[in-house]
């Protein structure tokens, strides 16, 4: 009888903390065993601490991967979810995979808001080599590179590339040219050759 009211005792003492008063980190933690979309469209209904948890940099928005949903997306959806993710992110991005960019304009957006960027994929990509140039610059941490079937980003784009410790390209990707960029040697990078290669 002792040990029964005890028991109660302790359970009535003990405080449940509710799923909305969990402290944003911890949201944060939790959210990110979701998908991006249940992250973006089911959390925020949930409550208001949910969701602007959701919308804060809890959710890890340092590593975005949108390379699947992106494929034969219409630009406009593309842009506005670029925008949306970044934006999230605060400048803490480090690693960003989108794949069939088709707007310099995008091209632009994330290299002057996501700064920080570590990984940059952007397969079957159709920006050129001219927005490349421009704010290739602004990439000063990017050490890898994915432009693999990007066919309109040549090798004058690339000699822009040049600090990159390592630079993806695959040579069945690009036709109907066969060149090869060299990279500069230098003992921080991990690799001295970056090479964009097409066959005819």
């Amino acid at each position: 009888m002792v040990l029964s009211k005890s028991r109660v005792e302790m359970e009535e003492s003990f405080e449940f903390r509710q799923w909305d008063e969990l402290i944003p980190d911890a949201l944060g933690l939790i959210f990110r065993n979701l998908s991006l979309q249940e992250v973006l469209t089911i959390v925020p209904r949930v409550c208001k601490s949910w969701g602007k948890a959701a919308k804060g940099p809890y959710c890890w928005w340092q590593e975005i991967d949108i390379e699947e949903w992106s494929k034969n997306r219409c630009p406009d959806n593309l842009d506005r979810m670029l925008q949306l993710l970044i934006t999230r992110s605060c400048g803490s991005l480090r690693k960003l995979c989108v794949s069939s960019l088709s707007r310099d304009s995008s091209f632009s957006f994330i290299a002057n808001n996501a700064k920080s960027l570590q990984m940059l994929r952007l397969p079957k990509s159709e920006i050129g080599d001219s927005v490349v140039e421009q704010v290739a610059g602004m990439f000063s941490n990017i050490t890898f590179l994915d432009v693999s079937y990007c066919l309109k980003i040549g090798a004058r784009a690339l000699e822009q590339c040049i600090p990159l410790r390592l630079l993806a390209s695959y040579p069945k990707t690009m036709k109907p040219w066969r060149y090869q960029v060299q990279c500069q040697i230098s003992s921080n990078w991990r690799l001295p050759t970056c090479w964009l290669v097409q066959e005819a």
